[in-house]
This record gives C-alpha cells, structure tokens and sequence, in this order.
C-alpha cells in the first residue's frame, strides 16, 4: 500500500473524532476516490462509524452516472446533504459525547 498521505496521517492522529469529521468534510474529492481504501482502512481502525457512513455516501455518489445535465437525482443530493448534516453534528459537538449517525441511502 502507498505511504499515507499527511491528510489521512492527519486523520489517525486527530484529537477526537470531531477533528476527524472536520478533516472528512474538508477533504478534496480527488482524495476520496484515489485513497478510499486507506481512508476506509484508518476509518475502521479507528471505529468512527459517522465517517464510514459517510464515505459510502460521497463514493457511491461520485460513482453514480449523472443526468443529461451532470445532476445527481434528488435522492442522491438528499443523501448526500443528510450524511453531511450528520458528520458537521459530530464535528460540531466535539466537547460532547459523539452523535450517533444514522446512515442515509445513496440509491436511487
């Protein structure tokens, strides 16, 4: 495997997981798809399911074939707004207990 990028380094060594779901939002798309394996990997090891959850939804989304013109479909965008929501609560709560995600479906 590839030497971990400083982000996803970053990633590991973050203080709590709301630092790790500020790092997620942030993170170039470019990096989600070329390192979705090492992202997933820290991800598991680190077991911070809110992240998971989410990167299912943003890879599965920019996988997805897109309309006549480049849009996602409403299901879609609804996944994709509601797994956001749900990892800046985390992110937003970082001196509280960690929220509980609920996963949102990308299909459709």
């Amino acid at each position: 495997m590839d030497d971990l990028l400083p982000i996803i380094e970053g990633l590991r060594d973050a203080a709590d997981d709301g630092a790790r779901a500020d790092m997620l939002l942030r993170m170039p798309l470019e990096i989600l798809l070329k390192r979705e394996l090492q992202i997933h990997a820290e991800l598991t090891r680190l077991n911070f399911q809110p992240g998971l959850d989410w990167l299912a939804i943003e890879i599965s989304a920019l996988r997805r074939t897109r309309s006549e013109y480049g849009e996602l479909g409403f299901s879609t965008d609804r996944a994709l707004l509601g797994a956001r929501l749900s990892l800046a609560s985390v992110r937003d709560k970082r001196d509280l207990a960690p929220a509980t995600g609920g996963a949102v479906s990308c299909s459709g």
